[in-house]
């Protein structure tokens, strides 16, 4: 008897979550079937060698972006799903038109070589996908009508219950491949098993992680609450007490705070706030010590955005900005938010919704008003709805990525330019690290062609990548554009693809008789650089005493009868006496037939 019971238990907690995962897919329709034309031109790409799915993937993936949103706002449930299919086939079109028109542009501008625009280009696409997806998880949250620490609970552990499943999963699909190999027929176990874990990625891990998301349902076991609150939550706890120590430390021994500090307090904040969100809403009696110190553990952190802000100012005044520290002072202003947030949702509530009162309840009488504006506040103080700090988040990847002369790229550029203008003059090292950043910026590259001579950047580069202190150490660096004036010829080749390799190691010049070159997926084993090396070499040697023109800068590796490498931008550091060679960098092009 006892055994039926069990075993009618899990009858219906199987029936419940097909149930639900039936309700996805109807849900999700469109934004599975993306993930599904990825995973499946995927396995097409692994089995045809040379197989281009690059277009492919990048609408799929704009596509996907624009339809969990769509499916988000209007695909509730099943029924509302059949009764408003006209609304939300036209959300389909939208999104698959805009797709489309990222991707072709995107096209146009590569071709074009635009550095700018292709920035602002790239820029435009990263904030719709960002926004599209924060913008589909804040509305899912606000859907679930639970506060976010009840919230975020459920949907960590149901996530990581999605993935302890797809590991199942997986280690059941290698087990079974292993013993078809070992005593059926033989098979490439290897690529087999990639394709169904892809196939196992659309069809079951996205739509799970999905259902974690938008249903939040089924509460945490009693054991995860008290695994969150009495484990993790003092491991958390235990963290910030080393960092206590070590600021007693700094003040004890009079240091320099560690360039680590950053890191670790970010890091810190990262993996705790969610733990501790948890634990509030995990924790049951709110009235007692235990509930208090957990609502107080942020404020314990708090302290730690100062190490952080100290720590980032001293980089940026040293080094200059990068998008990197751009992304960090963004993310300190984001924690501060956080901290404040009670504070500032208190005086949204104080001002906002009590004009909001005064304004449509214009009889009722001073007395009651303040009673409604009180009853609000309470209400307020039971759901932060922290779930807004994904708008705040968007607003920041706004900022970041759009705003005019404000942007990470543009500010990171102004900084550096500045960096290089005064340590011209001052310091060379410090201005040539200036210059290695400029020419991966956009701004920067178009600032260094306009404002300083080829030699200029000559001297930039050589003393960035030459061994000042080891004279034998000659600097061989040269770079051309052929796809910018005559473009580049490929009669009687199908095919183009990107090369861009490099090797730090010091080595004999002959090693490079035996290089591997990878272009795309395509993998070229045993290429003889050694011939490239030594025409540049000598190109070196002329370039001392005459301007080397700029289809010499070009050069031509012919692989075998289908294949041939064009180099077009190369720096090395050789050592003639000893044959040694060292930092070795080649970009170019290979044509296949």
């Amino acid at each position: 008897m006892e055994r039926n019971m069990h075993l009618g238990k899990v009858s219906n907690y199987i029936n419940q979550n097909m149930a639900k995962f039936k309700q996805i897919y109807i849900r999700y329709t469109a934004s599975i079937f993306c993930t599904l034309i990825i995973s499946v031109v995927s396995i097409i790409a692994n089995q045809k060698k040379g197989f281009d799915i690059e277009s492919i993937v990048t609408v799929c993936s704009i596509w996907l972006a624009g339809n969990f949103l769509v499916e988000s706002l209007w695909k509730i449930t099943a029924e509302e799903a059949q009764k408003n299919k006209r609304k939300w086939l036209i959300g389909y079109g939208v999104t698959f038109v805009i797709a489309i028109v990222f991707e072709n542009l995107s096209e146009i501008l590569k071709a074009q070589k635009a550095d700018i625009p292709n920035l602002i280009f790239q820029s435009i696409l990263y904030f719709y996908i960002a926004c599209t997806v924060l913008l589909a998880i804040y509305v899912l949250l606000r859907q679930q009508k639970l506060d976010l620490p009840h919230c975020i609970g459920r949907i960590i552990f149901a996530l990581l219950r999605a993935v302890g499943v797809y590991l199942v999963l997986n280690i059941a699909v290698i087990l079974i491949l292993e013993i078809i190999n070992a005593l059926l027929v033989d098979i490439d176990t290897f690529r087999v098993e990639l394709n169904i874990q892809l196939l196992l990625s659309a069809l079951a891990y996205f739509p799970t992680c999905l259902l974690a998301v938008s249903d939040t349902s089924e509460d945490n076991a009693a054991f995860t609450k008290k695994f969150v609150s009495y484990v993790l939550l003092p491991c958390v706890w235990i963290a910030m007490f080393v960092i206590y120590l070590y600021v007693v430390k700094i003040f004890v021994t009079q240091e320099v705070p560690s360039n680590e500090i950053f890191g670790i307090c970010a890091s810190l904040f990262a993996i705790g706030m969610p733990i501790w969100m948890m634990a509030s809403g995990f924790v049951e009696e709110k009235t007692s010590r235990y509930a208090k110190l957990i609502s107080i553990t942020k404020y314990i952190y708090a302290p730690f955005i100062l190490l952080e802000i100290y720590s980032m100012s001293v980089r940026v005044k040293t080094y200059g900005l990068t998008e990197q520290r751009y992304a960090a002072w963004m993310f300190i202003l984001l924690q501060i938010i956080y901290i404040l947030w009670e504070k500032i949702y208190v005086l949204y509530v104080s001002h906002v919704e009590k004009n909001e009162i005064y304004k449509n309840q214009a009889d009722i009488d001073n007395a009651g008003k303040e009673h409604i504006y009180e009853k609000n506040q309470k209400e307020a103080q039971t759901n932060w709805h922290y779930e807004n700090l994904i708008l705040v988040l968007v607003g920041f990847l706004f900022v970041g990525l759009l705003l005019p002369f404000g942007n990470a790229q543009y500010l990171s550029y102004q900084s550096q330019k500045s960096r290089l203008v005064k340590n011209r003059i001052l310091d060379m090292e410090e201005a040539a690290k200036a210059y290695d950043y400029l020419r991966t910026n956009a701004y920067g590259r178009r600032y260094l062609d306009n404002s300083l001579t080829e030699a200029e950047r000559d001297e930039l580069h050589n003393m960035l990548y030459d061994r000042d202190s080891d004279d034998q150490w000659n600097s061989v660096y040269f770079y051309a554009d052929p796809m910018e004036e005559d473009g580049l010829a490929i009669d009687g080749y199908k095919k183009i693809y990107g090369v861009d390799e490099h090797w730090r190691d010091e080595s004999s010049v002959h090693e490079y008789e035996n290089k591997t070159i990878t272009a795309g997926d395509n993998v070229y084993a045993n290429v003889d650089l050694t011939s490239c090396i030594s025409y540049y070499k000598d190109l070196e040697d002329k370039n001392e005493n005459q301007v080397v023109d700029e289809k010499d800068k070009v050069y031509e590796i012919q692989i075998s009868d289908t294949e041939k490498l064009i180099v077009t931008y190369i720096s090395f550091e050789i050592d003639e006496e000893q044959a040694m060679i060292n930092r070795v960098f080649i970009k170019g092009y290979m044509l296949t037939k």
